[in-house]
């Protein structure tokens, strides 16, 4: 039986403990992020009780024929004013589970805590035999009076182990992305750090999964697991987001007391409007006054923490498909796009390189070329262009960056997959960048007229490891861009045309 099932680290723990080959009961308030979380890890019908850890009825049913127990929920409110009810709730639910899990004689009883139940500035070193936290954090407060009740039973036998994550990240289980994931997820969105002199403990959800299952046997007793993972202070912060995303990720110069007086004065203003930023109390804490862990030796149960750079490339991917980071945000560690789709360039006639790249041409070429165009599209009223199968064009009508005025632009182009196309300003290997994608940089918004058919598209300047995978393709139609490019100084701008079906609609 599980609670928290629906959550981060429950989610994640319920797939690994369907894939080991167990069978789970969730006790869950939501069916629905419950069917969330089967299609994202691909799972089977999960069984279910509908109901909440504090209600007696709903927690007998879920543990009606279990053999043993996962307790992983817990509510606290960020929201002040939402505080008090989600301390009781904790407190109230993890002494219902576990006490009703103890009572069947259910073994193992796993009480997912944290390293906030110990926590307490100046206590050193974090162990398994910490008391409980008396600092006052609001979410410490919860934890701790919630392991109290996990102690007590131990001390009378109870085969309970408590275990002890620090912050946990990575992918989400479902639409659960964790809280300090997404606290971290927002720092990494600001692309500075706040402070020098600051640490934070942080483990990958999916050990912690896989660590919770393999605590899944009986005849062990009560047990205490410290995992605090990787100790991160904000050297190696800084170097591993340098190296995934190429971002500088510069430290501000504040004092730890500064970090810490912010995150008293966002509770406050939090009691009146209800935010929920990274900065609070309790966090900027734990961020300037951690010492560490003595973590427990996770071997004896079949587990190693990955290393912390898979961890974080894996979280900003997540992050950034999840809509917490945007393109710029995550920089370099953008996926790059598998090889594009579009068709193999057919054999035909093109202009030829020694009259493309001369001198005459080069010269008379931008005069010329787009007006013979111009005049083909008018006459056959935008059905044709004076193109070939092999170097087919289109006519670009995109906005002027200063006038406002439509303007008329026809490009070699290469056709992709769903109606998208490549185009690339050559400009005819001159020194400047063409008219037409400074417009499209001022007004993605355009339209294009391809073999008689007029499409509202947007267009995407390309960048980084996108940019050179299309760039390969578009070569591969127009091989005489490697050439344009070897003659000027500037990058040629690649775009991608992109239907826009915002704009078909209206």
């Amino acid at each position: 039986m599980m609670t928290g099932a629906t959550g981060f680290i429950g989610g994640h723990t319920a797939a690994r403990a369907i894939a080991a080959g167990h069978e789970v009961c969730a006790l869950v308030r939501s069916p629905q992020k419950l069917d969330e979380l089967r299609v994202a890890f691909d799972l089977p019908v999960i069984d279910h009780v509908v109901g909440d850890m504090t209600d007696p009825d709903a927690v007998e049913a879920a543990l009606e024929g279990a053999d043993a127990a996962i307790h992983c929920a817990a509510v606290v409110s960020l929201d002040a004013r939402g505080n008090a009810q989600g301390i009781e709730n904790s407190i109230a639910g993890a002494r219902l589970v576990l006490h009703q899990a103890h009572a069947l004689d259910l073994d193992p009883i796993i009480h997912v805590s944290s390293v906030a139940a110990l926590f307490d500035p100046g206590a050193g070193s974090l162990t398994v035999d910490h008391p409980p936290s008396s600092a006052g954090f609001t979410y410490g407060q919860a934890k701790a009076d919630a392991e109290m009740v996990a102690r007590k039973l131990q001390a009378d036998g109870a085969p309970i182990a408590i275990v002890y994550p620090s912050a946990v990240i990575g992918p989400p289980a479902g639409s659960a992305f964790g809280e300090a994931s997404e606290d971290m997820a927002r720092f990494t969105a600001t692309g500075i750090l706040p402070t020098r002199r600051a640490a934070v403990a942080i483990s990958d959800v999916r050990d912690m999964a896989s660590l919770i299952v393999a605590l899944l046997e009986r005849g062990h007793g009560p047990r205490r697991i410290m995992c605090g993972g990787h100790l991160v202070d904000m050297d190696l912060f800084a170097t591993i987001y340098r190296n995934l995303t190429g971002r500088r990720f510069p430290m501000m110069p504040l004092p730890p007391s500064a970090l810490r007086g912010i995150g008293r004065l966002a509770d406050s203003i939090r009691r009146v409007v209800p935010i929920n930023p990274a900065m609070n109390r309790f966090s900027m804490s734990v961020l300037t006054q951690w010492e560490g862990s003595e973590d427990s030796d996770l071997a004896e149960y079949g587990v190693q923490f990955r290393d912390i750079e898979e961890t974080f490339a894996d979280s900003l991917a997540a992050w950034h498909t999840g809509g917490l980071l945007s393109d710029r945000q995550i920089g370099k560690a953008l996926p790059v796009p598998e090889p594009s789709a579009a068709p193999t360039p057919p054999k035909g006639f093109r202009m030829p390189a020694r009259v493309v790249l001369s001198r005459p041409f080069r010269t008379l070429g931008p005069l010329v070329v787009p007006r013979v165009h111009r005049a083909i599209n008018r006459i056959t009223r935008g059905r044709t262009l004076l193109d070939s199968a092999a170097q087919p064009m289109l006519m670009l009508y995109t906005t002027g960056a200063k006038t406002g005025e439509t303007r008329e632009t026809p490009l070699g182009a290469v056709p992709l997959e769903e109606g998208r196309f490549l185009v690339v300003g050559s400009n005819f290997a001159r020194d400047h960048h063409p008219a037409w994608t400074t417009n499209l940089l001022a007004n993605p918004k355009a339209e294009i007229v391809y073999r008689g058919k007029r499409t509202p598209v947007r267009a995407r300047l390309l960048a980084g490891a996108e940019r050179e995978a299309r760039w390969q393709t578009a070569v591969a139609w127009y091989p005489l861009w490697i050439q344009y490019d070897a003659v000027t100084d500037r990058e040629l701008r690649l775009f991608v045309l992109e239907p826009d079906i915002d704009g078909e609609d209206s």
